[in-house]
């Protein structure tokens, strides 16, 4: 018999997030999840931090002999809000399964690249095909700034190149331009969260790791590469533009994607007295610029 859980959704604002949270942990919670209950997205949240939003919904994982009205009485009395607001659903554990491996299903980019999860086999074996499970880091390919990045792998990456992910994730860019045929790759991200999910998909993909370095931002090898990926948002790429240009060769590619439509010119303009726009996608109203460094 397939064990049913028990969630309980709360509603309510970001002053009282925190302190309902504890609470919760108090309580016998299994899993807490925030989500935004007011389309108020929040685009660079620092590493390690845990954003918060002004309408947040708070959603409680429970065992299946929980009483869940013992747990509303007990926030109630705790907090006195009259602003809160409860919703209880029972979720049956397999279909937490099914609904994640239906979600997540091989995607194509390009004419040769495939992004696969480990619950399928790749759609052509003969293709470039990298394994990755969705997962704590930010990049499975779903999100238009990753899918821009992709495709533009697929077309243009050529086999003795040497990239730089910069701000890696969980490695999808890094590993792609492996599996096709980058000379050395090097991963980097300031959250360690995003280090450890890329040497495990690295792992996974059985990346040779005499080509491939992961490494923090402030251990950077003294190296310049061909191509350098920058998949990580348009204040990070304005304020980073002169250390960007300085690992790329002269003549070498930057692309640079993370930027909302109305971003672009100001990107650009950071990047202008080094280098010159070449070519540009879009997808759902984000940007991926394609610029090459001129000196």
């Amino acid at each position: 018999m397939t064990a049913s859980w028990q969630q309980l959704i709360i509603q309510t604002t970001a002053t009282y997030v925190d302190d309902i949270c504890e609470c919760l942990q108090m309580l016998g919670v299994i899993a807490v999840t925030l989500q935004d209950a007011g389309d108020e997205p929040l685009f660079e949240p620092a590493p390690g931090t845990t954003p918060c939003w002004t309408q947040t919904q708070i959603i409680a994982l429970f065992a299946p002999d929980v009483d869940l009205n013992y747990i509303i009485a007990t926030v109630k009395d705790q907090f006195e809000i009259t602003e809160l607001n409860f919703q209880c659903k029972t979720l049956v554990e397999q279909n937490w399964q099914q609904q994640l491996q239906q979600e997540f299903t091989p995607m194509c980019f390009g004419k040769r690249l495939w992004i696969y999860p480990s619950w399928h086999t790749p759609p052509n074996p003969n293709t470039c095909n990298v394994m990755l499970d969705p997962g704590l880091a930010f990049g499975t390919g779903t999100h238009p700034t990753t899918a821009l990045c992709l495709a533009w792998l697929d077309r243009h990456l050529q086999a003795n190149n040497t990239v730089i992910d910069y701000g890696c994730g969980s490695g999808v860019l890094a590993i792609a331009a492996a599996k096709l045929g980058a000379k050395h790759v090097w991963a980097t991200d300031n959250d360690t969260q995003a280090l450890q999910a890329t040497q495990d998909n690295a792992t996974r993909n059985h990346i040779d790791p005499s080509q491939f370095t992961i490494v923090e931002p402030t251990k950077f090898p003294p190296v310049t590469c061909d191509v350098l990926l920058a998949n990580i948002l348009a204040n990070p790429l304005i304020e980073l533009a002169t250390m960007l240009v300085k690992l790329v060769k002269k003549n070498g590619i930057i692309i640079l994607s993370g930027m909302l439509k109305h971003q672009r010119d100001e990107v650009i303009r950071a990047y202008q007295p080094w280098c010159k726009l070449i070519a540009e996608d879009d997808k759902a109203q984000w940007i991926c610029l394609n610029l090459i460094k001129l000196s």
